[in-house]
Order: structure tokens, then C-alpha cells, then sequence
């Protein structure tokens, strides 16, 4: 179950993380008056190799963080 937990809580890291990549890296720098296709997006996210490493890394994180919780598990 504690995977799981890790599980989720990796992928929360890695949603919060995507969200802001995408204001800071993407919507921020846009002027007001223009719009941002959708071509753009995927070449940030799933077609750069970088966004398939964080996602390991967040999930790995997170497992290891639940897993080393000092306070023991109660069934």
C-alpha cells in the first residue's frame, strides 16, 4: 500500500511541477494579444526527453520519501 501512497504522491510533484513549467516556460513569456498551439506543447512535454526523466524521477522520489517515513505504518 505504501507504494501506492508513493505512487500518488510522486505524481502529485510531477503535476505541480508540469503546471508550473508550462506558466513559467510557455504562457509566461507569450504577449496578451497571441495564442499558443498546441504543437508547441507537445514538443515540451512528451516529444523532450527531459519531461519523461522528471516523471521518473518524481515517482522515484516519491516512493523513496514514503518509504523512509519515520513513523511505522499501521495496518
Amino acid at each position: 500500500m505504501w507504494v501506492l501512497k508513493g505512487l500518488a504522491l510522486g505524481s502529485a510533484i510531477f503535476l505541480v511541477g508540469t503546471v508550473a513549467f508550462f506558466f513559467i516556460a510557455v504562457l509566461r513569456p507569450v504577449k496578451a494579444d497571441t495564442a499558443t498551439r498546441l504543437s508547441v506543447l507537445y514538443g515540451v512535454t512528451f516529444a523532450n526527453p527531459n519531461f519523461w526523466v522528471a516523471l521518473l524521477a518524481c515517482l522515484a522520489l516519491g516512493v523513496c520519501l514514503l518509504a523512509s517515513w519515520p513513523v511505522q505504518i499501521q495496518n
